[in-house]
């Protein structure tokens, strides 16, 4: 396991509750935070991932969380639905136009949720996305932020082989950075994250 999943669903649930509520979730992924949703009105899972979708609705069906569950393959941007809360998890650094996205979330939902990478974490050094988050960072902070936590976890490894294959799509960067590693076992790399309500 890399990061401490538990905790941060902890952490997700006691800063928000998505109880009785239409909730967006945009950057659906595997459903690695999934539990954090239970209690729900409804769940409407977005991602641009069709077979991580089909993940996502494995981990649906392996939790009893299905009922009042859709999933749709699309780009969040072309994105009809309306709810009570779009809720970003760990995708608004990813998106090309992080100040275009949260526009379009404000018209959908009420509330915005975001739940994602904060700069000056060693884990985006190592996954090359420094400035993909110091960017995203800036848009939400210029964006009305309501309440904001910030929080120290970690990425672990077992060996350099494991963190290599979990930073593959990083590129020729993030393997030379994480080179340093190569002789290392049972590596824990600081990931620091935050929550903000919009």
């Amino acid at each position: 396991m890399a990061a401490d999943y538990a905790q941060m669903v902890a952490e997700l649930k006691a800063f928000f509750d998505f109880s009785h509520k239409v909730v967006i979730l945009v950057g659906a992924g595997a459903g690695k935070f999934i539990d954090a949703c239970r209690g729900a009105e409804r769940l409407i899972a977005i991602d641009q991932d069709a077979e991580v979708l089909k993940e996502f609705e494995q981990t649906l069906r392996s939790k009893g969380m299905q009922d009042g569950a859709s999933v749709i393959c699309s780009d969040f941007l072309d994105v009809t639905s309306r709810g009570d809360v779009v809720y970003f998890e760990f995708c608004l650094h990813e998106m090309e136009d992080p100040l275009k996205a949260l526009a379009h979330a404000r018209e959908l939902a009420p509330e915005v949720l975001i739940f994602d990478h904060l700069p000056d974490s060693p884990w985006t050094y190592y996954t090359n996305e420094e400035e993909k988050v110091r960017r995203s960072t800036e848009v939400m902070m210029s964006c009305g932020v309501r309440r904001h936590e910030v929080h120290e976890g970690a990425q672990r490894f077992r060996n350099h082989a494991e963190l290599q294959a979990m930073l593959a799509s990083g590129g020729p960067v993030s393997m030379e950075r994480i080179a340093r590693f190569r002789d290392a076992s049972d590596l824990v790399i600081p990931m620091r994250y935050g929550l903000a309500v919009l």
